[in-house]
């Protein structure tokens, strides 16, 4: 293996845009549960066309 004309890695310049909604459903003292959607529409050195979904709750620590 040809190692002596190695200089490092390069910097990936990687741009990315992103467009979602997200909704949220408080649960009074015990939380709020919420929804997001994630479509990247625009992408360069990154994956395209990803969607996400996230489902999450968030507990508080104190009531």
């Amino acid at each position: 293996m040809f190692i002596d004309h190695f200089h490092g890695y390069v910097k990936i310049r990687y741009k990315s845009i992103d467009v979602g909604v997200r909704y949220g459903y408080c649960l009074g003292v015990y939380g709020t549960l919420r929804f997001a959607y994630v479509r990247r529409v625009r992408a360069k050195s990154y994956p395209q066309q990803v969607n996400s979904f996230i489902f999450s709750y968030l507990l508080p620590f104190s009531f």
